[in-house]
């Protein structure tokens, strides 16, 4: 509890009256409290979001049919279980599938843009995680980095609003 002393110094004379009128502003308070509402509410909605995460590991340099391992972890984080997930991801032309799947096995269809990979999934519960792996190489040797696409993930809130995530483009080196 904190509290204001306020003192006006004023001198009276006999039978004289004097009025103190002042103001308290709280347009500051209202403000910041505001201003704290909304970084709680941006900070909730970050942290109990589902997620897709994209990571790509090379053993040695990028050479033509070294293998590298790609890994989708989807997390639910939300405090609602999520229904009828499906997770994307597109090869490079550059690049061919292994058919070999450690995890799920994609449906996989050929694209413009490479070999579109996709997973489907009927549900995560809150907390729960998914982790796909897969496996592709270069078709010709590569010099410096191969840059891989984003993953996306799309599924149903609790409320059975269709959502989407999407994961960071990842560099191989």
């Amino acid at each position: 509890v904190s509290f204001a002393v306020y003192e006006w110094p004023i001198t009276l004379a006999p039978n004289q009256e004097a009025t103190v009128k002042y103001q308290i502003s709280l347009v500051g308070v209202w403000l910041g409290l505001l201003f704290i509402i909304i970084i709680v509410y941006i900070a909730f909605r970050f942290v109990f979001t589902p997620s897709v995460t994209k990571i790509a590991r090379a053993h040695g340099a990028l050479h033509r049919g070294r293998e590298i391992i790609v890994t989708l972890e989807a997390k639910n984080n939300s405090l609602n279980e999520i229904k009828d997930i499906v997770i994307t991801d597109v090869v490079p032309q550059l690049t061919e599938v292994i058919q070999k799947f450690d995890t799920l096995k994609p449906v996989i269809r050929k694209t413009a843009e490479g070999m579109e990979l996709s997973w489907k999934l009927d549900s995560l519960k809150t907390a729960e995680e998914r982790v796909i792996n897969y496996r592709i190489k270069p078709t010709v040797d590569v010099l410096g980095s191969l840059e891989l696409h984003s993953s996306t993930m799309r599924f149903y809130d609790g409320k059975r609003v269709k959502r989407f995530v999407v994961s960071r483009a990842v560099s191989v080196k």
